[in-house]
């Protein structure tokens, strides 16, 4: 509601296939807590989480995704490519932990 973006009428609607969520949040229990309330809702096959790349370390975005994963949602999304991009060693260390989830 807050930047016009209804995207939880949206998907009740029928309006659009599915929506990525921007959950940039560095605070674990508000991170979580979003998670949460998604899965709660009964929709989140429908929904992908974005994870913030730029402002959190490895071992804090390996943890988001293991939740997002745990929970049951169809994927992720990280942010931000430019961050990803020039940070290849970081980017390896994410690869190789998702690789391993498989």
């Amino acid at each position: 509601h807050r930047y016009f973006q209804d995207w939880l009428a949206w998907i009740e609607g029928g309006i659009c296939d599915f929506v990525v969520l921007m959950n940039y949040r560095t605070d674990w229990i508000a991170f979580e807590s979003i998670i949460k309330q998604l899965s709660d809702r009964n929709m989140k096959e429908r929904i992908i989480v974005g994870v913030s790349t730029y402002n959190q370390d490895v071992e804090a975005v390996l943890k988001r995704l293991e939740a997002i994963r745990r929970e049951g949602f169809p994927g992720f999304s990280l942010f931000s490519y430019n961050h990803l991009n020039e940070n290849k060693s970081y980017l390896l260390k994410l690869r190789r932990q998702i690789i391993a989830w498989r």
